[in-house]
This record gives structure tokens, sequence and C-alpha cells, in this order.
């Protein structure tokens, strides 16, 4: 009993972390999007339209720097390096010395750069904690409630600075110093499986060709509002909403019903976006469902990253994928700007070819991040009726075949002790009921049984 409430503790914990985590990088990246909008004087501005760019930029670079700094020292240093820039450019703007406008790119890959790092830690975390897809998302959501609750507190010059100033250093801080509970390990990738490897190519094609599509109906809408004008005093307080609800049902559909539910709502959602683009002018009802659509189209390049990047060769630089496919959003925005003429027919043709093929993306025959049972494979039946990951379902073909040690089963594995353990608690806290390696291997048994007495 003792152990189940200690259990439950540092889980709470571990959800608190990472609620805190992103709630705080959300809101930082949030009222900079919205200051760089108001600096540039719109929505379909270049500055609008390059913030994607720098921080998708930033993510990668992220990713690229773990290539050349190995050491946990260089890695600290060069995101204490980063920090100080960030905020010696904020203090700069603060004092008048600097126009915000003209350096925002910098504090904007910054930003970026620490969110990818934010993005690795999450990736290699979510997969381990129960519910993992709503305790994520409700920190990304909490961010932009953050940000319409707060509309006229940090309008005001120097509490805007001092909060940004703060928050970016209490992120830098749980970065740098991590609790120990907070953070595990990452089942090495293995190239052995070629079905395996396959099925991950083909989700991550399946991933980027529906984000780049989502890119163009949301970029549509934006370029729509250029010409007339959108009131940004409004575009950013209650239709806000929107992406806040919109960021938390993705999370519930990926828990419950696992991608597939997720991917139904993106659907409904680019559908959804005619209406923002072609509906009255203006209403708060019609930012409400961009905002809505938005925060589907967010989530959905978050969540997807998240949880395929642990099983790619390249964790780190995927893990923030859905930042750095964005910055398709750039080019996108400069060609089609150029090409097209007089009236909007032309960008109407191109969103509905762009939501035609997302429909056929998705409704293709590609594998799904969570493997499929074939005929005969109970095992397999088994870890897809409880939507285990590849990685879950390795730790439990290791442990209903063998009745070595942990000890000997987590060197097979190539992964520590404490990790093959980490495993065994978020695979029993799926199915509920059991709380130890012999509760799950004595359900798989009895779920054999059962299957054999129904055919019987």
């Amino acid at each position: 009993m003792k152990n189940t409430k200690e259990r439950k503790s540092v889980s709470i914990l571990v959800d608190a972390y990472f609620v805190i985590l992103l709630a705080a990088f959300g809101f930082v990246l949030t009222m900079i999007a919205e200051i760089t909008d108001r600096a540039g004087g719109g929505l379909s501005t270049s500055q609008h339209i390059l913030f994607s760019f720098f921080l998708g930029f930033g993510c990668l670079l992220f990713g690229l720097s773990r290539r050349i700094a190995k050491s946990k020292l260089s890695r600290k240093l060069i995101l204490l390096f980063v920090s100080v820039i960030y905020i010696f450019l904020m203090i700069m703007v603060y004092l008048g010395m600097l126009p915000f406008i003209q350096i925002y790119w910098m504090l904007i890959l910054c930003i970026g750069y620490v969110g990818g790092a934010i993005y690795y830690y999450v990736m290699a975390e979510m997969l381990q904690i129960a519910h993992s897809c709503v305790v994520m998302l409700s920190g990304v959501a909490l961010s932009y409630l953050l940000q319409i609750v707060m509309q006229d507190l940090i309008a005001k010059p120097w509490v805007s600075m001092t909060v940004y100033i703060l928050l970016f250093v209490m992120i830098i801080a749980l970065l740098f110093n991590p609790p120990e509970f907070a953070f595990g390990e990452i089942l090495p990738f293995s190239d052995n499986d070629k079905m395996r490897k396959q099925a991950i190519s083909q989700r991550l094609k399946r991933l980027v060709g529906t984000a780049v599509l989502m890119i163009v109906s949301i970029g549509i809408v934006e370029m729509n509002w250029g010409a007339d004008g959108v009131d940004l005093a409004v575009f950013y307080k209650w239709p806000r909403i929107g992406i806040v609800i919109a960021i938390v049902l993705v999370g519930i559909l990926a828990d419950r019903f696992a991608w597939a539910g997720v991917e139904k709502l993106v659907m409904l959602s680019l559908i959804f976006v005619f209406a923002a683009v072609y509906g009255p002018e203006y209403s708060g009802v019609r930012l409400f469902i961009f905002n809505f659509c938005a925060g589907v189209y967010n989530a959905y390049l978050l969540l997807g990253f998240w949880t395929l990047a642990p099983s790619t060769g390249h964790p780190d630089l995927w893990a923030s994928g859905g930042r750095i496919i964005a910055m398709v959003e750039t080019v996108y925005f400069y060609v089609v700007r150029d090409v097209s003429v007089s009236g909007n027919y032309f960008l109407v043709l191109i969103q509905a070819i762009s939501v035609a093929l997302v429909i056929v993306i998705l409704h293709s025959s590609l594998d799904e991040i969570y493997p499929k049972a074939k005929d005969g494979d109970a095992l397999g039946a088994f870890c897809e009726k409880y939507h285990f990951t590849p990685r879950e379902c390795d730790v439990m073909a290791a442990i209903v075949s063998s009745d070595e040690t942990v000890k000997v089963l987590s060197a097979e594995l190539n992964i520590s002790e404490r990790l093959f353990y980490r495993y065994i608690k978020q695979m029993s806290e799926k199915v509920g009921g059991v709380d130890n390696r012999n509760g799950l291997v004595k359900l798989y048994l009895n779920s054999i049984q059962r299957e054999q007495s129904t055919e019987d």
C-alpha cells in the first residue's frame, strides 16, 4: 500500500514538472508571437510568417548541436549561452536600446533552441507516463489560457519584460539541473527489425504529408486575412479559447482512441477551416473556429512527432519535427502570394486540393505507430488491445517468454534495469488492475485461456 502511494506521488510530481515546463515555454512563445504580430502590423506580414521559420530553425539547431556536443557539460554550456543571449536582448529591448522588430528573429531562434530541448525531454518521457497525451497537451493548452487571462497585465512593458525573463530563467533552471525523478532513458532504436523500421518510415511520411497540407490550409486563412485586416485585440482574447479546447481534445482522443481518433478530428477541422476563411466578416465565431482549427494543427504536429520520435534513429531531431516542418509555411507563403491573382479563387482551389489530399493520405493503408496483430498472434493482439507501443511490446515479449531476472532481460534489451521497471510500470497502468511484472504475465496468460475457451 505504501509503495503504491509513493508511486502515485512520484507520478504526480512528474506530471506537474512537464505541465509547468510546457506551460512556461508555451506562454513565452505565444506572447512573443503576439508582440511580433502587433509590431509587424498583422497576421500576414513577413514577420508573422518568418516567425515559424526561425522557431523551426532554432529547434533544428538544438538537434544538430547534439551531434557536435557529445558531453553533458558542453550541452549545458550551449544552453547557458543561448539563455544569456535571450536575456541580454530582452533587457536591451526594455531599455529602448534595440527595436524589437529588428532583433525579434534572434529572440525566436533562442526560444526555438530551448524548445528543441524541451520537446526532446518530453518525447523521451511521455511514453512512460500514464495518460501522457492529456498530461503533455494540458501543459501546452495552459500556455494559451494564460495568454488570454493575462492580456491586460502583460500589456504593460515593464511587467511583460519581467515575466518573459523570469519565465525563461525558470525554464533554463528546470532543464539545466532537472530533478532525478523527471527523466528516464530512451530505449535505443534498432535497425535489425526491417518490418518495424519500414512501418515507422511509412508513418513518418504520412505524418509529414498531412502536416504540410495542414500548413497550406492554415496559411490560406492568414493570406485571406491579410487584405482585410484582423483586429488583433479581438483575435488574442476570448476567441483564443478555441485553441485551448482543441489541444485538450486532441490529447483526450489520443489517449482514448489512439492516433486514429486524432486523424479523424484533423479531417474534420480542415473542413471547418473553410468557415474561418469565407464566413461572416471577422465575427468572434469566425475567429474562434480558426483558433480551434489552428489548435488541432498545433497539437497534431507536436503530439505526432513526440510519439513517433522514440522509434526513429534520430529522436533528438524528430522530437521537434512539427516545428521544423512548419518552416515550409514561410516558403509556401511567399510562393503562393506571388502567383496568386486578384480574388481568392486560386486559394480556394489550393485549399480544396489540400483537404482532398489529406483525406486520401489518412485513409491510405499505411501502418500506424501501434503494431497491428496478425492472425494467430496472441501477444500482438494483447499489445494492440492495450495500445502498447513497439517499445512496450519488446518488454512484454521478454517477460512472457522468459523467467530470467530483470538484470538479464534488461541486458538483452540493451536498457538499464531502472528503465525496464519504468516500462513495467507504464504497461501496468495501461492495463489497470496490476502493478508488477507477474501481474502482467498472469493477465496475458488469462487472456489466452479465455480466447481458447471461446474457441472451444
